[in-house]
């Protein structure tokens, strides 16, 4: 490590000591510097010395002494590439979204008297809702950071708010979950804003809670300081869990622990914490209806009864339709599966309709994107100097990467079938809407990167 990366270190906060390994692996693994280049601009100037500590950029266009290599594999090191590679896939994901949203409801509705491009055409206006915020916020990301250190607290509130309302009767239950309002004929998910409003709020609190920790002598003293973003993540948890929405409370508790995670919560504490909630919410999982029991049976027995086995149905028909997809698909809109077989075929099952339609090499490719993006936020994270932007990135990154897991995993039978869309993807306004809003909001941070930031008032 260099005499540069050495006052990086000391000047970043103390937040993310949990990743300075992967920080060292990332900046060091892909920094491979001309050493006469940088003995020839040594003295240049500090401003050169300070960017070319935070890695330079790989495109030569960077205003440092050094220059980094990224040629061949190594440009997945290069922040540029990965600040472009954001906004292809989320463009990407979200116009197949609109594509398969199309192909998965066009039979049903049509079955029942409706237009084939009703929920298309929905989901359009919803991209085109979520992209004008997403490029909104990017356009203000010159002072983004502030304003949205000085929101987050009243996102938050208000989402709780949002999210008690859905116990009334102005609360609506779909498919056992008590987690949407309607409001003046509009139907959304409150539980989406709180999902963003906590990759806003827990990471200033785990920033303040991670300085204050360093007075503290112990871990019980130390875990005593976060009480504050525990808090937070208690009540978030509880609220959703209060309308039986079990898939996103546990994306709710991914985004915390990643947020306590990266900002040196006593990794002790964190396990226990873990395991004491985790125990809790398996059991509610599997014994608390006996709905939830029957799917989680289901997945792990095999459904050796058929479809007609209880719980079995939904599970049954995704697997029918990967199978039937092969290798290449049987064709885009060709699917037999959403001729009312494939329940939520629009939604959480949209995955399986792809597979069958696109087949293994395009549900490859789907899979492919998701880790493309989430690999270029963690990037751009850990090559952020503010703290508070580190963290809000790892946090959406978090948040976007387990619930794809989870989605695809109910689909692919290797976990029990919980109600969570896949990002961009699947039908639904609130939830696409938020997500191209924290899209926007990792895209507004990352400009601030020097090697990004350079590049852009290049172009």
């Amino acid at each position: 490590m260099t005499r540069t990366d050495n006052r990086r270190k000391k000047s970043s906060d103390s937040q993310l000591k949990g990743l300075d390994r992967a920080v060292a692996i990332v900046t060091q693994g892909s920094r491979l510097e001309d050493e006469n280049l940088g003995r020839k601009a040594k003295g240049r100037n500090k401003t050169s010395d300070r960017v070319r500590g935070n890695v330079s950029g790989g495109n030569g266009n960077s205003p440092t002494a050094g220059r980094a290599n990224y040629s061949g594999w190594r440009n997945i090191f290069n922040p540029v590439f990965c600040y472009h590679g954001m906004i292809f896939v989320v463009i990407a994901l979200t116009f197949l979204g609109i594509i398969m949203v199309f192909s998965s409801s066009s039979v049903s509705l049509v079955a029942a008297g409706l237009s084939a491009f009703r929920d298309a055409g929905k989901q359009i206006i919803f991209a085109l809702i979520g992209l004008v915020i997403g490029l909104g916020i990017v356009g203000l990301s010159g002072w983004s950071v502030n304003l949205i250190r000085n929101l987050s607290l009243i996102i938050l509130l208000f989402s709780w708010g949002l999210q008690l309302l859905t116990l009334t009767k102005l609360g609506v239950t779909i498919n056992g979950n008590r987690g949407w309002l309607s409001i003046a004929g509009v139907q959304f998910q409150p539980a989406e804003i709180m999902k963003l409003a906590l990759c806003l709020w827990m990471p200033l609190t785990v920033t303040l809670a991670s300085r204050k920790s360093q007075n503290q002598e112990g871990s019980r003293k130390k875990a005593l300081s976060y009480w504050i973003p525990v808090l937070t993540l208690a009540i978030s948890f509880i609220l959703v869990l209060a309308g039986k929405d079990l898939g996103t409370c546990l994306v709710i508790a991914a985004i915390g622990i990643v947020a306590l995670y990266v900002g040196g919560f006593p990794l002790g504490w964190l396990f226990a914490g873990l395991l004491v909630a985790g125990g809790a919410v398996g059991y509610f999982a599997v014994f608390g209806s006996e709905n939830r029991r029957a799917r989680f049976l289901a997945t792990y027995s095999g459904c050796l009864g058929g479809p007609s086995q209880l719980g079995c149905y939904q599970i049954v028909h995704g697997k029918y339709a990967l199978a039937s997809g092969g290798l290449m698909g049987v064709g885009l809109g060709a699917s037999r599966e959403k001729w009312n077989y494939l329940p939520e075929a629009k939604n959480d099952f949209i995955f399986a309709v792809i597979g069958e339609e696109l087949g293994y090499v395009g549900a490859v490719l789907v899979i492919l994107l998701f880790l493309i993006l989430i690999w270029c936020m963690i990037n751009i994270a850990l090559r952020s100097t503010d703290p508070y932007a580190q963290t809000v990135i790892l946090c959406v990154a978090g948040w976007i990467g387990f619930q794809t897991f989870i989605n695809i995993g109910v689909v692919t039978s290797l976990l029990p079938v919980i109600g969570l869309p896949l990002p961009f993807i699947s039908a639904g306004g609130s939830a696409l809407i938020i997500t191209l809003a924290a899209a926007g909001i990792v895209i507004g941070l990352s400009r601030r990167q020097p090697e990004i930031r350079a590049t852009l008032k290049k172009q």
